[in-house]
């Protein structure tokens, strides 16, 4: 979770992800924390969420947008980012 600490503000989604609906939405401000769940795989990472039914949902990529799903398991592979600082 990513917060901003002098406004007390999260970064996250509002609504929930909802099998077959697609994502939530994009991130937004918001103040209550959600949390994430990134698990390391022997592919990459799994990147869920828990919902309000205990059930854990999976974010994966379809196209130009991210969609959630209860089903399997999609693997994430995070990429170096190059150094770009002034020296």
């Amino acid at each position: 979770m990513l917060a901003d600490a002098k406004s007390g503000v999260f970064l996250g989604l509002k609504g929930r992800p909802v099998s077959g609906m697609g994502g939530a939405g994009p991130v937004y401000r918001v103040k209550e924390t959600q949390e994430w769940i990134l698990k390391k795989t022997e592919g990459g990472y799994t990147i869920s969420q828990v919902v309000v039914t205990g059930m854990e949902a999976y974010w994966f990529e379809d196209g130009d947008t991210i969609q959630t799903t209860y089903g399997p398991k999609h693997t994430w592979v995070f990429q170096p980012v190059p150094d770009i600082s002034m020296t």
